[in-house]
């Protein structure tokens, strides 16, 4: 769609509201307002580029809940997966703790999608509560939680 007529040298778009996909921008100037005659107008338009507002999934390999047997770390394995752009990383922590990076199984996040491993520390007898964060390069994020059960 075109964007009203202005005098301003600058014009901010909230893409929040657009929908996901590939876009090109398309600026006309003129100096009609200021030139009586001979007016000039030229136009340039962008290089494609991505919006993007949808957060990436995390999905896991494990149910909702993971059983390990006396003391010891638990290993979450899954995936974060973005509509359109690449994952920039992945993070967990176990019961409202820190957050602590993972890695790309592949050694980098650099694709849309992305498999993880990572082992917790070791765990005390006890239920515990494992989130998983995937970040993706606009900034999105989402989140799963695993339970953990020690006994």
């Amino acid at each position: 769609s075109s964007a009203p007529s202005s005098s301003t040298t600058s014009y901010s778009w909230d893409t929040a509201k657009i929908e996901d996909g590939n876009y090109l921008v398309k600026v006309v100037g003129s100096d009609k307002t200021s030139n009586a005659t001979g007016a000039l107008t030229d136009e340039s338009i962008s290089d494609t580029f991505i919006v993007c507002n949808t957060p990436p999934k995390v999905e896991l390999e494990a149910r909702k809940t993971v059983e390990i047997k006396g003391v010891g770390a638990a290993t979450i394995k899954g995936k974060a997966v973005s509509k359109l752009i690449e994952i920039s990383g992945v993070q967990y922590r176990v019961d409202g703790g820190s957050w602590t990076a993972t890695a790309a199984d592949d050694g980098i996040f650099d694709s849309p999608e992305e498999a993880f491993t990572f082992t917790t520390s070791n765990l005390t007898v006890g239920t515990h509560k494992v989130d998983i964060q995937a970040v993706d390069t606009a900034g999105n994020g989402s989140s799963q939680t695993v339970e953990v059960k020690v006994s």
